[in-house]
C-alpha cells in the first residue's frame, strides 16, 4: 500500500516502503517528515514508524531536497470543464488526490469561475423559488410559535411573521443570488484565511496560500457535486417545505465534512486539524455574540 508523505505542511509524493527506505538512506527524505497511508487516524513521522525506525536512525541528519510526484487531478492536467466535473467526481471518491495538486492561485480562481459561469443561469432562475421555501418554512414555524403558551414565544413568532411578510419581490431574490455567486470565491478565499489562523492557533506550520486556494478549490468541486442535489431538495420543497428541512440540514453538514477531509489531504494534515480550526472560529464566535448580548442587555437594563 502507497505511502503519503509531507513535510512542513507541504505534500513530498505517494511512495512505496522500498522507496521510502531508501530515501532516508540517500538523504532524500527526513526521519521527521510526515507518513500516512489509507485506514491510519492521523500523520505520524517516519522515525516512528516500525517498519522505518531503524533506517531513519541511521539516516543522515542533513536537510533533503523534495520531490513531489506530478498532480493527478483532472483539472490540473488538461483544464476544461469536462476535467472539472472529473475533478470534483474524485473529491467525492478520492480526495487524497488533492495531496499532489499544485493547487496554484490562478488555476484555482479560473476553476471558480468556470463553474460559476455553468451554474449562474440555473442558480438564479431556481433563486426565487428557493425564496418561497424557505419562506414557507418560516411561515410554519412562525404560525406553531404564535399559538405557543409562552408570551415570549409567541412574541418570536409575531415578529417571524412579520419578517416573512416584508419580503421583497422574486425578482429581489434572483438579484442577490446573482451577487451571491460572484463573490463566492472571494467569500471561499476568506473562509480559507480563518481555517489558516486557525490551523497556526494549533501550532501546525501550513503554507498560507495554499490553505487559501485550497478552500476555494475545494467549494468550487462542491458547488459542482452539490448542485443536482440542491435542485431536488428546492423543489421537493416547494411541496413539503417542512420535510426537507432535515434532508438539507444534513447535506450541508455532508459537505461540511467533506470540506474538512480534503482541505486536510490538500494540506497533508489530518482532517480534524480542519474541524478543530472551524470549532475554534465557532467558539470564538459565540463568546463574541454573548459577550455583545450581555452588554446591550445590560445598556437597555440601565436605562
Amino acid at each position: 500500500m502507497k505511502i503519503h508523505l509531507a513535510r512542513d505542511g507541504a505534500a513530498l509524493g505517494i511512495f512505496t516502503e522500498a522507496e521510502i527506505s531508501a530515501g532516508l538512506v540517500e538523504g532524500r527524505f527526513y526521519r521527521t517528515d510526515l507518513a500516512w497511508r489509507e485506514g491510519m487516524p492521523s500523520w505520524i513521522p517516519l522515525q516512528q514508524w516500525a517498519e522505518f525506525s531503524a533506517t531513519a536512525t541511521a539516516s543522515s541528519a542533513a536537510e533533503p531536497a523534495t520531490f513531489t510526484s506530478p498532480s493527478e487531478l483532472p483539472w490540473e492536467t488538461t483544464p476544461g470543464l469536462g476535467s472539472l466535473f472529473r475533478s470534483a467526481w474524485q473529491l467525492v471518491t478520492k480526495p487524497l488526490v488533492l495531496t499532489n495538486a499544485r493547487l496554484a492561485t490562478g488555476s484555482v480562481f479560473s476553476a471558480a469561475y468556470l463553474a460559476i459561469g455553468v451554474l449562474f443561469l440555473p442558480m438564479v432562475l431556481l433563486s426565487p423559488i428557493s425564496s418561497q421555501v424557505e419562506s414557507a418554512r418560516l411561515m410554519i414555524l412562525a404560525e406553531w410559535l404564535v399559538s405557543s403558551d409562552s408570551p415570549q414565544l409567541s412574541a418570536m413568532g409575531r415578529g417571524m411573521l412579520a419578517s416573512v411578510q416584508e419580503q421583497g419581490p422574486a425578482w429581489a431574490a434572483g438579484c442577490g443570488m446573482a451577487c451571491a455567486m460572484v463573490l463566492l470565491p472571494l467569500i471561499a478565499a476568506v473562509i480559507g484565511i480563518f481555517v489558516w489562523i486557525g490551523l497556526r492557533i494549533q501550532g501546525l506550520k501550513v503554507s498560507f496560500g495554499r490553505t487559501v486556494s485550497a478552500s476555494i478549490f475545494i467549494s468550487t468541486l462542491l458547488w459542482l457535486v452539490l448542485f443536482p442535489l440542491q435542485i431536488v431538495l428546492i423543489l421537493a420543497g416547494t411541496v413539503a417545505p417542512m420535510e426537507t428541512w432535515l434532508p438539507a440540514i444534513l447535506l450541508n453538514l455532508g459537505a461540511w465534512a467533506l470540506s474538512c477531509r480534503a482541505t486536510g489531504c490538500a494540506l497533508s494534515i489530518s482532517g480534524w486539524r480542519v474541524v478543530l480550526s472551524v470549532v475554534i472560529w465557532a467558539t470564538i464566535g459565540c463568546a463574541f455574540s454573548c459577550c455583545c448580548g450581555c452588554f446591550l442587555g445590560f445598556v437597555g437594563m440601565s436605562k
